[in-house]
């Protein structure tokens, strides 16, 4: 680990933890039945019908071509995910990215490593452009959430290691 106040978790960081700990970087994880190659094919694929064919090529998408995925989707203020309907921005849809996450790191073990070998630094997710500036603030998982649910998740994990004494199977 750098010696650092705190990790920028970003795609495009020269630094590997903060590249692989982003929502972007290629770490497939299953949930409910369906393979998503990435945190963010899972996010944007909530915007689509599922089986569709935008659906389709949304779940396998990684790195920046699943963040632009949004591009081809329509405005909605309400979506269905597994029976449920949910508002768009609402508490209950940012929870469905956590729930996204610890699924992805109960099956990447190596994320899961990377993610605890932060220990209590202070993650943030805050992707800069080139100039240094930020991109804008996403409005459905603002760079707060998802940077306390990476924190929350990294705590849990840890409990849970504690309890098993530091057992390999993280399920």
């Amino acid at each position: 680990i750098m010696n650092t106040e705190k990790f920028n978790i970003a795609s495009d960081s020269k630094n590997d933890i903060e590249a692989w700990l982003s929502n972007l970087s290629h770490n497939p994880f299953e949930l409910n039945g369906i393979t998503y190659a990435s945190i963010e094919s899972f996010w944007q694929s909530l915007k689509f019908e599922k089986w569709s064919e935008l659906w389709l090529n949304c779940i396998n998408l990684f790195w920046p071509e699943s963040k632009k995925y949004w591009k081809k989707s329509e405005n909605k203020s309400i979506f269905s995910y597994e029976w449920n309907d949910y508002i768009v921005w609402s508490q209950e849809h940012q929870n469905l990215m956590k729930i996204a996450l610890k699924a992805q790191l109960n099956q990447n073990l190596d994320k899961l490593k990377l993610l605890l070998s932060t220990g209590n630094i202070d993650l943030i997710h805050k992707p800069q452009k080139e100039d240094w500036s930020y991109y804008a603030d996403s409005k459905t998982i603002p760079w707060e959430v998802f940077s306390r649910f990476l924190m929350e998740l990294r705590e849990e994990f840890r409990e849970f290691s504690n309890i098993e004494n530091n057992t390999k199977t993280w399920v």
